[in-house]
């Protein structure tokens, strides 16, 4: 069936068009192509496929020029509709015209059918929706829905599948170009949970946030698996691997390796629950274009606790990194990690941050600096008030990073309570680096590369009020099976021509370097 122009209904009646109907059968392998014409009135619906109890399978609606539209907010265009069965493999295709409000590749009303497989490919600088989904369900699951954008306008939402009560499961957006007014989610639901969705970004404008699987408020369901791919020429606002308003945020991943990302990026994100176990890795593009953004979290939670998050970052330019972030409360930030080998860090009081809470522990992160410019100051735990404690975080410095800007902590506070040096521990395994200082660690290992020769000055300090280490404990070890120092030789381990004191410090006995030589030396 196809509509090449004229005129569908009127200002006060319906605009209804159906390839294929049915009451209480399916509606299946049915084709309608609106190639231009008006359809227009308060009752507009149009579908390839219709089915009130039935099953719509198989639909698809092929859009090319025209224009839609409707004055309920009920109608809407669908390749395939079912009021109580299921819509699946329904394909909604747009290459020009206006299309009104809403527009769906599958779209299922109540009952226990679901939205699943539905596929949604729109393009065309003529194309225009206000809300685009390629599968949504009332009362079930949606799945396997995928939806490609090349070019076009969505005014405001994109949405791969959409379920108010069930799992948003499995479910694509490729965007290549165009612009969406406000947000993009791969997997949405009001109520029920989200997993395993998948977001491709390379191109186009984005307004507003993007999300791999999002939870409302009405569900403490755990957003999990999901992953966001960013880069090319692509502009957004925030992107959220995973996020759910009440329930955990777990295992989700955001890959950003080009483009703009105004504000922040996070790997998942819960408003009151755990973010756990996500991960974020940047090899390029820009985050942040304000002087209060360009955040990069792995976990972040508003007032529940981020744990076991990894940050990599390996170019672009950003403001800050954490792996793990608690906004407020005292939620804990333990046993996160942040891998930093290029980029570069701006912003002031910015750097690396293993993790960092308002009010709870921030215990067992680990910090490892490899090259790039890591920012004003890293730090392996940070709590902002409260008496929490920052302890047995490790920050670790290999290759050749620009350090000549940062002070490098194990843990720090924002207030001066509880308890930030216990079990910290700084481990260079490199040498002739600068830095500001270094600060509440407990223990400091030298791992000498294998050709380190006498005379080597492993970190120079420039600090103007001098360096203290006292009371700590400082070990040495050369790697490799045949160093070049010899009996006699020394090495400057730390220097600040400010002074140092180390006044209480004891050797530590370093095991475990494989091929080691074993050599101490004086501070």
């Amino acid at each position: 069936m196809s509509v090449e122009n004229g005129r569908i209904g009127g200002v006060w009646a319906g605009g209804r068009i159906y390839a294929g109907f049915s009451e209480a059968g399916n509606a299946r392998d049915n084709t309608l192509e609106i190639r231009n014409g008006y359809i227009e009135g308060s009752h507009t619906e149009v579908s390839a496929g219709y089915a009130v109890k039935g099953d719509s399978t198989g639909n698809g609606l092929t859009i090319s020029g025209g224009s839609i539209s409707r004055t309920s907010a009920d109608h809407f265009v669908s390749a395939g509709f079912s009021h109580e069965g299921n819509a699946r493999d329904n394909t909604l295709t747009v290459t020009g015209g206006e299309l009104g409000t809403e527009a769906y590749g599958g779209y299922v009303r109540t009952g226990t059918g679901e939205a699943s497989d539905n596929r949604v490919e729109f393009s065309g600088s003529t194309s225009a929706v206000t809300r685009l989904t390629a599968g949504w369900s009332g009362g079930a699951d949606a799945r396997g829905n995928s939806l490609v954008m090349s070019s076009g306008t969505v005014r405001e939402s994109l949405t791969g599948g959409d379920s108010l009560t069930g799992l948003a499961s499995g479910n694509k957006i490729e965007i290549h170009g165009g612009e969406v007014g406000k947000h993009v989610y791969a997997g949405h639901t009001d109520r029920g949970g989200a997993s395993a969705n998948e977001l491709l970004i390379d191109g186009g404008t984005i307004a507003g946030s993007a999300y791999g699987s999002f939870i409302a408020d009405n569900s403490s369901r755990t957003a999990e698996g999901s992953k966001i791919s960013f880069g090319g020429t692509a502009t957004a606002e925030f992107l959220v691997g995973g996020y759910s308003a009440r329930g955990d945020a777990v295992g989700n991943e955001v890959t950003v390796s080009g483009g703009t990302v105004r504000m922040n990026v996070m790997g998942g994100e819960s408003r009151s629950a755990a973010a756990r176990n996500n991960t974020v890795r940047v090899t390029g593009g820009t985050i942040g274009t304000g002087s209060d953004e360009g955040f990069v979290h792995g976990g972040y939670s508003n007032t529940g606790s981020a744990d076991n998050n990894t940050v990599i970052i390996e170019g672009g330019n950003l403001r800050s990194v954490m792996g793990g972030y608690v906004e407020s409360g005292a939620g804990s930030v333990n046993g996160n990690t942040v891998l930093f080998g290029g980029g570069s860090i701006s912003g002031a009081d910015e750097g690396l941050y293993g993790g960092y809470t308002d009010q709870g522990d921030a215990n067992g992160n680990t910090v490892l600096i490899s090259g790039g410019t890591p920012g004003n100051e890293v730090c392996g735990g940070f709590v902002w008030t409260g008496t929490g404690s920052a302890t047995g975080n490790t920050v670790i410095l290999e290759g050749a990073p620009d350090l000549g800007g940062t002070r490098l902590y194990g843990g720090a506070t924002g207030n001066g309570h509880g308890d930030m040096r216990t079990g910290n521990t700084l481990e260079i395994r490199t040498s002739g680096l600068k830095a500001v200082n270094v600060g509440n660690f407990a223990n400091y290992r030298f791992i000498l590369p294998e050709k380190t020769t006498a005379g080597t000055t492993v970190l120079t300090l420039t600090d103007a009020k001098g360096t203290d280490i006292s009371n700590s404990s400082v070990g040495v070890a050369v790697a490799g099976g045949k160093p070049l120092l010899r009996k006699g030789d020394s090495v400057t381990l730390l220097a600040n021509e400010h002074g140092l004191k180390a006044e209480g410090m004891t050797q530590q006995r370093l095991s475990g370097q494989q091929g080691s030589s074993w050599s101490m030396t004086s501070v």
